[in-house]
């Protein structure tokens, strides 16, 4: 909460890496993503769960601004859920690039990603 209110009144970052924490909850994930990063916001291989991955979607669907890249690379315990919710609508209006490789998407979630992404290029 205190990295992401200093964001604000300092009045922005371009790039912003939390890169290998562990620990930074629902909560905290939600405040950063709401933080003036413009270029790229990079929670690597912070290992998310789906929950968290949800919530990030949420928080980046809800920023008053796009964002260049959302990094969530190494995050392997998302689920298809936690990656349905980043390529979603309302979360890919606020996003130029996402980058989940290393994240053990799969066939089988692979399918789920690029069938959701076709009903937006339909929209």
């Amino acid at each position: 909460e205190v990295l992401a209110d200093a964001l604000h009144l300092r009045g922005g970052i371009a790039n912003l890496s939390l890169r290998n924490n562990r620990h930074l909850g629902k909560r905290g994930l939600a405040l950063l993503c709401q933080a003036p990063v413009m270029d790229k916001l990079d929670f690597g291989i912070c290992d998310l769960d789906t929950d968290e991955t949800i919530a990030v979607a949420h928080a980046v669907a809800r920023r008053p601004w796009v964002l260049g890249e959302l990094v969530l690379a190494g995050n392997y315990r998302m689920d298809t859920d936690g990656l349905l919710a980043l390529v979603s609508t309302q979360t890919c209006r606020k996003l130029r690039a996402l980058d989940v490789s290393f994240c053990d998407v799969g066939d089988h979630r692979a399918t789920a990603v690029l069938t959701a992404l076709r009903q937006l290029s339909t929209q």
